[in-house]
């Protein structure tokens, strides 16, 4: 009930009551596995299963174990190792895991990384703290790249700058894609999403990163987020929100480290 009821929240402000009759009461796990909005975010298939656990007969378990009838094989059967199944499929797709970039965080990857270039020193203050983010995230974690801004980074102008990016991505990154016996649900997805009034290549950078299974997106488009974050269950960040929910332990140095010849390597920003 918790995992669900943490979902719902995510995409309703915080809230699971409802007013009825004038009593504001909590929903309950029965109306939340039913809510239309969840269904849109999870996907009924996942959302049929966790009814059938909890709140459906013949298992019902949520209903057995809240009010005291539930039996000691009911705990250790094939219903409760599906239960347990369902949980850490919930908190491995939604607390854990890599973070998906758009196009925009791939372009202060690359310009971070560029010789003689320091993106502390960025005479803007606010991208200069994203770019050093964006950078210790890619020294420090996994970030990967969906089929989108894989698209895009394909159409960049100018060879030179193209080519950096196709590096990045092809070499140093993980890259993603819907399969295409998936592509009806990701369209189905980015059309539900279009009504939010978004752009729809940004629709569908939220919906292949939902698809895919990845807990948050990062990007630095506050409008994409403004819109969308109340939409779907992701984590939609900044690179420095991201870096900061980490909570990284101070002096706990990157898992990738540049080579001995690039000057990053020497870079007050593996330091940490």
């Amino acid at each position: 009930r918790f995992l669900v009821v943490g979902l719902a929240k995510a995409v309703a402000d915080g809230k699971t009551t409802s007013l009825k009759d004038g009593v504001m009461q909590e929903r309950s796990l029965n109306e939340l596995v039913r809510d239309p909005i969840l269904a849109e975010i999870l996907g009924e298939d996942l959302l049929w299963e966790i009814r059938a656990l909890l709140t459906e007969e013949p298992s019902n378990l949520r209903n057995r174990v809240c009010h005291g009838l539930a039996s000691p094989e009911d705990c250790e059967g094939q219903t409760a190792a599906m239960v347990l199944w369902l949980s850490l499929f919930l908190v491995r797709k939604y607390e854990g895991g890599e973070a998906m970039v758009d196009t925009n965080i791939l372009s202060f990857l690359v310009q971070s990384m560029a010789m003689g270039y320091d993106p502390a020193a960025d005479p803007a203050p606010e991208l200069a703290a994203e770019k050093v983010a964006s950078l210790r995230l890619f020294l420090w974690t996994t970030l990967a790249v969906g089929e989108t801004p894989l698209a895009e980074v394909a159409r960049t102008p100018g060879h030179e700058q193209r080519e950096r990016l196709e590096r990045l991505v092809h070499l140093l990154m993980s890259e993603y894609r819907v399969s295409s016996e998936h592509a009806w649900k990701l369209w189905a997805r980015v059309d539900a999403l279009k009504k939010t009034g978004e752009r729809a290549g940004d629709c569908r950078v939220v919906a292949e990163a939902e698809l895919i299974g990845v807990p948050v997106l990062l990007t630095f488009d506050k409008r994409m987020r403004k819109r969308l974050e109340g939409r779907t269950c992701l984590k939609i960040r900044t690179p420095s929100e991201h870096w900061a929910a980490l909570d990284v332990p101070r002096g706990t140095g990157p898992v990738h480290l540049p080579d001995s010849s690039n000057p990053l390597r020497s870079s007050p920003i593996l330091q940490w």
